[in-house]
């Protein structure tokens, strides 16, 4: 049974890449190894493949945004025309 607590992969790890922007990184680093890494920490995290809307996609079970992550990124995404892209390992 999946928890109450769910975000996708791409929402958490562009979160992730902003916040990473914000304090400066120069880069978020790849996808694959934020997934790796975050489970390493959090064990009892698990992955399901969703559908919503007929578009499917990874999420998290057991974690998401704060609202504050949540109010970012969907600024950042309303104001840059969706989806985040990546130019040399930072937002724009």
């Amino acid at each position: 049974m999946p928890s109450a607590l769910r975000v996708s992969v791409d929402d958490l790890f562009d979160a992730w890449g902003l916040w990473c922007a914000e304090q400066g990184r120069e880069q978020a680093g790849l996808k694959h190894v934020f997934s790796r890494d975050l489970r390493a920490v959090l064990p009892g995290l698990t992955t399901a493949q969703i559908q919503v809307d007929g578009e499917r996609f990874r999420a998290f079970d057991g974690i998401e945004l704060n609202p504050s992550a949540k109010a970012s990124l969907e600024h950042h995404r309303a104001t840059k025309n969706g989806r985040i892209r990546w130019a040399g390992g930072s937002p724009v």
